[in-house]
């Protein structure tokens, strides 16, 4: 027993999470139960619990295989035809949420809730084109102000770059820091006007 529920454990990813396993003979077979918690104790991941059954239903045959006797013929015939691609299902499994009468246990899609539900889809399509919008004159009033600024800085540095430049004598270190102290000046004049 000891085993299998190693196998078990290794079958479904889960040999280093904690684990509960209780084993009792109070059937005609001894037998044991397994509970996993499936938050690992060291990295905090959650154990996936995806394609389990299919997991263990391999495991179970190979378990079977190795003893030498086959207890569920059935499990053979669909583990067989899951490995040609075909979907098997084991008799007597229902899918989730289905419920006796065909029915479909959690249907919150009665008619009046399918109106509300197309009602508010409708209003987050209407909100997202007007964020759209809305976003779009933003960006288009914020090109047009970034454009006039650097027009006018544009403008009010041409003659200072005219008078520095159009000489060919080195400036001064009084020069270029009176040039520095005017061109402030004019930066600053446009960001405040």
């Amino acid at each position: 027993m000891r085993r299998a529920t190693s196998g078990v454990r290794w079958a479904i990813g889960a040999q280093a999470h904690q684990a509960v396993v209780v084993a009792h003979d109070d059937e005609t077979h001894p037998h044991v139960h397994i509970l996993v918690n499936r938050v690992h104790p060291e990295t905090g991941e959650m154990l996936s619990s995806s394609k389990v059954k299919l997991r263990l239903s391999e495991w179970a045959q190979g378990y079977e295989d190795e003893r030498g006797y086959i207890l569920c013929e059935q499990r053979v015939i669909n583990n067989a035809a899951r490995a040609r691609g075909e979907f098997k299902r084991a008799s007597g499994e229902r899918d989730r949420g289905s419920i006796d009468g065909g029915g479909v246990a959690n249907d919150n899609r009665t008619p009046d809730r399918k109106k509300r539900l197309a009602e508010l889809c409708g209003r987050g399509r209407d909100m997202a084109q007007r964020h759209a919008q809305s976003f779009a004159e933003l960006e288009r009033a914020h090109k047009a102000r970034e454009e006039e600024v650097k027009t006018n800085a544009r403008r009010g540095l041409t003659p200072i770059r005219a008078k520095l430049f159009a000489s060919s004598q080195r400036i001064s270190p009084a020069g270029a820091c009176a040039f520095w102290v005017s061109l402030q000046a004019v930066r600053k004049s446009y960001s405040t006007g």
